[in-house]
């Protein structure tokens, strides 16, 4: 399990500000009643949301890949990119190596300079 394989991070939950906001996420997610994994550091809740609040990650099952196609391109707008060796996907570790051509969020920042 993933819990597991990040063991080795655990003494992240030795930061006192880091554990109370998983503290205060898990607590809202057990009030709440979602179905949720936790470590020492780290909670793993079930959930079709995108932004997982400080020491939360989110996670979700597709029945097959075309149910994933279809939940990515419904949140096209949201995500600033795809991580995975398909095309249009950002190679593992890339993410933060952009290119001179990669514009965050998919904006031209020379073009926006350039208008005004």
């Amino acid at each position: 399990m993933l819990l597991q394989a990040w063991k080795s991070f655990e003494s992240i939950g030795n930061h006192n500000k880091y554990k109370n906001n998983l503290d205060y996420n898990l607590t809202l997610l057990l009030l709440n009643q979602e179905k949720v994994w936790t470590s020492e550091f780290l909670v793993l809740a079930e959930t079709e949301k995108l932004h997982a609040p400080l020491a939360t990650l989110y996670y979700s099952y597709y029945d097959d890949k075309t149910d994933w196609e279809t939940s990515i391109a419904s949140h096209a707008d949201e995500l600033q990119c795809i991580v995975g060796n398909g095309p249009n996907h950002i190679a593992h570790g890339q993410t933060q190596l952009p290119g001179l051509m990669d514009y965050a969020d998919h904006l031209d920042t020379m073009a926006w300079l350039h208008q005004l």
